[in-house]
């Protein structure tokens, strides 16, 4: 498993965004990803974290020798005893990392069969972001307003609680959307590909790009 770093990361940041590296599209689109697999969507909607681990080791397919935490993003990746226990350490990162663990799922599973986001898919998961973000500063705001004894700061927070409960509810919908895509491309995947291949090769193009 190839630990995604520097130039490399980069690279591969660069390659998803090119529509001539990565050429191929989700096998089902994300906004109806749930009509695809409804018993997966439940499944996903019900227990995000148990969806999220086992997804993730179904894109190592299944061996845990390739895991490494945060699928090597982050600068203590490989340093926190994974080759000891991978199951544990997996299990602690989707509890506390968990957008990230479903970002490497994704990330990973686009490596590998060289899959772009759609517009569509982009504009959803960036409407889920900005929402977050949006309820973040709100809580922040309403927090400041309260401590400050501004007029109409319960107003404020109010406000703020609506905004932070519509943000969870698109964070957890776009997530479970995007969970039952992964569980869809990965039988896809192991139904054309099959097992073996590693799941985080660069780009070709970009290998012989550094190689000249």
């Amino acid at each position: 498993m190839v630990n995604h770093k520097g130039p490399l990361k980069q690279d591969l940041m660069d390659a998803r965004a090119n529509p001539a590296v990565y050429q191929q599209v989700w096998k089902t689109p994300l906004w109806k990803a749930c009509c695809a697999s409804p018993g997966c969507c439940v499944a996903s909607f019900a227990c995000l974290y148990c969806a999220a681990y086992k997804l993730h080791k179904r894109a190592l397919y299944n061996d845990m020798s390739r895991y490494i935490c945060c699928a090597g993003t982050c600068p203590c990746s490989g340093r926190l005893g994974e080759s000891q226990c991978p199951e544990l350490c997996m299990a602690l990162e989707v509890f506390f990392c968990f957008p990230i663990n479903v970002s490497t799922t994704r990330f990973m599973i686009q490596d590998q069969m060289r899959i772009q986001n759609t517009q569509c898919d982009n504009c959803l998961i960036g409407t889920m972001l900005i929402c977050n973000y949006l309820a973040c500063l709100c809580s922040i705001f309403a927090c400041i307003a309260s401590l400050a004894g501004m007029p109409g700061s319960e107003a404020v927070e109010e406000a703020s609680q609506l905004i932070n409960c519509i943000a969870q509810w698109l964070w957890c919908s776009v997530c479970t959307c995007m969970q039952v895509q992964h569980h869809v491309q990965l039988n896809e995947r192991d139904r054309t590909m099959g097992p073996g291949a590693n799941p985080m090769n660069a780009p070709v193009q970009q290998e012989m790009a550094r190689a000249g």
